[in-house]
C-alpha cells in the first residue's frame, strides 16, 4: 500500500452548544452554529475520508478493510479512538460516560475514557469537573434532587484556560458554565454520553433527552480531574507526554524546523497552531491549524515547520 500521510476531511455537526469557530478556521461555510468536528472516524454514522493522494476520496474503513494489519498495525475488528474538535460556545451539557464494562452491558457498546486539548479558551472558560468535595459522599437519592433541581452548586468547578490539557476518565461527571473554549478532543470509539442536565433548553422545538438513572450508576462521585498545563513546555521536537492511558497517548510536540516519527501502529496528528508538511517515501502533505493527518503503521514520517505545535495519538 502507499504509506503517506493521509490528510482526513472532517464531519461537521451541529449542536446547541456551537460556535463560528469552524467557519473561521475554513473547515465549513455553514453560517448555523456548529459543534463538533468529527476529524477520525470508523463508525456507522461517519467514516471518515481521506482528501488527497491515491487514496482520495476513499474512507479509512475502506482503506483498513483492503489492507487490514499493514495499514493499521493492529488486528482488531473494533477501531479503538474518535478524534474530534470541539467549538463550545455556549453551556455545555452536564453529563457523564461510562467505563467499557457497563457500556458493554447497557449499551452493546465500548466506554468512553477521552481528553481534552484547550486550544482556546475565553478568560471566563469555567469547567465543571467532578463534584464539589463536600458532595464526594453524597447518596444516589440526594445527588437525583439536586441534579434534578439544577443546583450547579455541588460541582466542582475549575477556571480553564488556552494549552490546558484535561484527562476525563468514564465516572467523572463534566460539562461548562461559563465563557467559551475550542478544543481537541481524543476519546474511545464511543459515542455513549448519559446527560444528567441540560439548562432547561430546547433546541430545534424540543429538549434533549437526559439519562439520569444511568449517570447515577456510574457517577464516580470522589473523582477528580488531571489537568496538565501545556503553556509550561517548551523543549523543541521532542514529544511530552499528556497522558497514557489504556487506549491512547497523547503528546504534545513543538516542531520548529523538522522531527521524525516512526509508528508500529497508526498515529493520528491534530494541528493545534501553525502548518506543517508532513512527508514519507509515499508522498507529501501539508496540513493547517485544526486539520488532521492520520499516518498509516510502520512508516519514517518527516513533519517539517517554520513553527506548529501538533499532537500525536498512538495507540496502546
Amino acid at each position: 500500500m502507499y504509506k503517506y500521510p493521509l490528510l482526513l476531511k472532517p464531519e461537521i455537526i451541529e449542536k446547541v452548544w456551537g460556535g463560528y469557530k469552524f467557519l473561521e478556521m475554513l473547515k465549513t461555510d455553514n453560517t448555523e452554529p456548529i459543534g463538533e468536528s468529527w476529524e477520525l472516524s470508523v463508525r456507522d454514522d461517519y467514516n471518515s475520508k481521506i482528501m488527497i493522494g491515491p487514496y482520495k476520496n476513499k474512507t479509512v474503513k475502506d482503506i483498513l478493510d483492503k489492507f487490514g494489519i499493514d495499514f493499521s498495525g493492529f488486528d482488531n475488528p473494533h477501531f479503538p479512538i474518535l478524534v474530534k474538535y470541539l467549538d463550545i460556545n455556549d453551556k455545555l451539557s452536564i453529563q457523564v460516560h461510562p467505563d467499557d464494562n457497563y457500556a458493554l452491558e447497557n449499551e452493546n457498546d465500548s466506554g468512553k475514557t477521552e481528553c481534552w486539548y484547550v486550544m482556546e479558551a475565553s478568560d471566563d472558560c469555567k469547567l465543571i469537573l467532578g463534584l464539589d468535595k463536600k458532595y464526594h459522599h453524597i447518596n444516589n437519592e440526594d445527588l437525583k434532587k439536586h441534579i434534578e433541581n439544577g443546583n450547579l452548586d455541588i460541582y466542582n468547578v475549575e477556571n480553564i484556560k488556552s494549552g490546558d490539557f484535561i484527562f476525563i476518565k468514564p465516572g467523572l461527571i463534566h460539562g461548562t458554565i461559563d465563557g467559551s473554549c475550542l478544543i481537541a478532543e481524543i476519546q474511545q470509539n464511543s459515542d455513549t454520553t448519559y446527560r444528567v442536565y441540560d439548562f432547561d433548553r430546547s433546541y430545534k422545538g424540543k429538549k434533549r433527552e437526559l439519562h439520569i438513572s444511568k449517570a447515577l450508576d456510574v457517577i464516580e462521585k470522589d473523582l477528580l480531574p488531571d489537568i496538565v498545563t501545556t503553556t509550561k513546555m517548551s523543549s523543541i521536537n521532542l514529544p511530552q507526554l499528556l497522558c497514557n492511558s489504556d487506549y491512547f497517548i497523547v503528546e504534545l510536540i513543538n516542531v520548529k524546523g523538522s522531527v521524525e516519527i516512526t509508528n508500529s501502529k497508526i498515529v493520528t496528528v491534530m494541528i493545534i497552531e501553525g502548518e506543517v508538511e508532513a512527508s514519507s517515501k509515499s508522498g507529501t502533505t501539508k496540513a493547517i491549524r485544526g486539520q488532521t493527518i492520520l499516518l498509516p503503521s510502520n512508516e519514517l514520517y518527516v513533519i517539517k515547520s517554520d513553527f506548529a505545535k501538533i499532537l500525536t495519538v498512538s495507540l496502546n
